[in-house]
């Protein structure tokens, strides 16, 4: 087994981590990589409909290899949790382009049978699908991490619309909250913008208001955290065809991988998530006073502060 060095936990094993196939009857788990993208994911009827990329559990990725290559500085490409939580409700395209680039949540046996109207549907909606490189370049003004560009297949494979945003939505919830909490100034009202930005309501009053909204989101991160890691744990498993045997993590789909990379970024001490307070953008920073995603949003909220400024003046 390889262990890499890491900025976040001592020889963190990172090779351990992988999304893998679901156990068998005997309970155990097998080190073959299940996760694979979609390929022209659009929008059918209430759910998200694609063609399987690959040809099986050989040629299936990683998504801590992303998570391991990221770097903790503003203004670098984002791993896959940090895009999750990035995606709007209102925009589709957002829910096709992540499982293109990335794909489906959960489960690896969500294969589905077109007819022929849906067929000839997705055939003209697949060629609209957003092409992940180009659409998050655009919306995060970086390309993010991705896996390889994997051989389009016959296998046409959905996931319910409604379950892709109500898991996004309490992923991306938790995550916000998170580095709400942990912002080094301003932390009452960034726990109040995020709890206004997903429309929550919490009117604590009196002269513990802060103590009362740090309880109230630390407990909902903590129960929503813990509730998607409980069936995670490192174990030993057999290498197919050798008599040798490997660490894994028990980790089924990408949902509880997104989960398990929160995770470790809770657990790390070199940097943390912030969120941009021009553009909202989410980003790593090990600064103490790393408040913007990049010099153009610091230098446009430096501009602004100077416009009112001169206008408080006059």
């Amino acid at each position: 087994m390889n262990y890499t060095h890491s900025g976040k936990l001592p020889l963190s094993p990172y090779s351990m981590f992988s999304v893998l196939p679901e156990r068998g009857r005997d309970g155990e788990d097998y080190p073959s990589l299940a996760q694979f993208r979609l390929i022209g994911t659009a929008v059918i009827g209430e759910d998200l409909v694609g063609i399987r990329g690959g040809n099986g559990l050989s040629d299936g990725y990683n998504p801590f290899d992303l998570y391991g290559r990221a770097e903790r500085a503003r203004g670098k490409p984002l791993p896959p949790h940090l895009v999750f939580a990035e995606l709007d409700e209102r925009n589709p395209s957002d829910a096709c382009a992540f499982l293109n680039a990335y794909g489906p949540l959960e489960g690896t046996s969500n294969y589905r049978l077109l007819s022929l109207d849906e067929l000839r549907q997705w055939k003209k909606t697949a060629s609209r699908s957003p092409v992940p490189e180009v659409y998050f370049g655009s919306l995060l003004g970086e390309v993010p991490l991705l896996p390889d560009l994997p051989s389009p297949q016959d296998d046409h494979y959905e996931y319910s619309l409604r379950q892709f945003w109500r898991a996004q939505g309490d992923f991306e919830f938790s995550l916000r909250l998170h580095a709400a909490l942990v912002a080094r100034r301003d932390r009452l009202q960034k726990l109040k913008q995020v709890l206004a930005t997903k429309e929550t309501k919490c009117d604590f009053r009196g002269p513990n208001q802060e103590r009362q909204y740090v309880n109230w989101a630390r407990e909902f991160v903590m129960t929503t955290m813990n509730a998607n890691l409980s069936t995670l744990q490192p174990r030993v498993a057999r290498v197919p065809n050798t008599g040798a045997v490997t660490g894994v993590w028990g980790c089924y789909t990408l949902l509880e991988a997104m989960y398990l990379m929160l995770f470790l970024d809770i657990a790390g001490w070199t940097g943390r998530i912030t969120q941009c307070e021009k553009c909202c953008l989410l980003f790593y920073t090990t600064l103490d006073r790393g408040n913007y995603c990049s010099p153009v949003c610091e230098n446009r909220a430096r501009a602004l502060r100077a416009y009112h400024n001169r206008k408080g003046e006059s």
